[in-house]
């Protein structure tokens, strides 16, 4: 048996063999074994003991599947995981963490062993939402497909909590379903989106400040310009002064359109005209079976 058990892993032939002599079965243990060339191999073992009629242990059953190609992807979704910028989690089934890279110690501020082996709700708290009340495959895979990407909470190993964006991917394999979850801490974006929010409501209190108080004054001006033209005693003074009037007038319809639009930089024209048409036809008092005003605009 030396010649394909590397020495190293003699005392797992052992272990193996005591527990066939107990007449115990020793499913898939994944070891490695020397090929005939020298090249070690990874293989799956299966054995099985062989008892006689008159149960005495007279020998074994092996099955061995190679498990070479298995592996190596196996390394290659680790070298994966380990490479990506941002912090990786894979758990099973039962929310418990099989692999974790670099970018995760140092976010959540645990070693590697730490983290490996506890359940995904030690980091993220919110994530035993997705299970419901059946930890199984399948409704989990349900749950993420309803949203791969959320903000939740995560904690760190002090105990802080930090804001972050949390994707999930299901991966499917011959064996089992793990989840790839990574994890961004998205605490400064939050704190930039909450002043600017913030900004934003001052921002907005002040225009609406300025909107009233410009309102006001052009108001006040078209008042006077009104009662000091209707105290000229000469038509053309008075004319000047109407003039003047429908220009604050029209500057204030401007601006009325521009604070209630949904942005500064235009307003709907024809809009504009119409009203500014009817205020003209209001001021001069003129009456509706005496002048009509027909429009025939387009928005622009």
């Amino acid at each position: 048996i030396d010649i394909i058990v590397p020495p190293d892993l003699l005392p797992e032939e052992r272990s193996a063999f005591d527990r066939l002599v107990r007449g115990e079965d020793v499913e898939a243990i994944e070891t490695v074994r020397r090929s005939k060339d020298g090249v070690l191999v990874d293989v799956s073992l299966s054995i099985s003991p062989i008892i006689s009629s008159d149960g005495r242990f007279v020998g074994a059953a092996k099955v061995v599947r190679d498990i070479s190609k298995r592996r190596a992807e196996e390394r290659r979704f680790r070298m994966v995981v380990e490479a990506t910028p941002s912090a990786m989690i894979v758990f099973g089934e039962d929310g418990d963490v099989q692999l974790v890279n670099g970018e995760a110690e140092r976010l959540f501020g645990y070693p590697r062993e730490e983290m490996l082996g506890q359940h995904v709700d030690e980091f993220l708290p919110t994530t035993g939402n997705l299970y419901g009340a059946e930890p199984r495959a399948s409704l989990l895979i349900r749950s993420l497909q309803a949203g791969k990407e959320r903000d939740t909470t995560a904690r760190r190993k002090d105990g802080s909590t930090f804001s972050a964006e949390v994707g999930f991917n299901p991966v499917v394999t011959e064996s089992c379903t793990l989840v790839l979850s990574s994890v961004v801490d998205v605490s400064e974006r939050k704190q930039t989106e909450q002043f600017i929010r913030s900004s934003l409501r001052e921002k907005e209190t002040l225009l609406k400040e300025i909107h009233h108080r410009v309102k006001n004054n052009l108001q006040v001006i078209s008042s006077l310009l009104r009662l000091q033209g209707e105290s000229l005693p000469d038509e053309h003074s008075r004319g000047l002064f109407k003039q003047c009037d429908d220009r604050v007038r029209s500057m204030a319809i401007i601006h009325e359109r521009l604070y209630r639009s949904e942005g500064f930089s235009e307003i709907d024209l024809s809009e504009y005209i119409r009203e500014l048409a009817n205020s003209l036809v209001r001021s001069y008092a003129l009456r509706v079976p005496r002048v009509s005003v027909n429009f025939d605009l387009q928005h622009v």
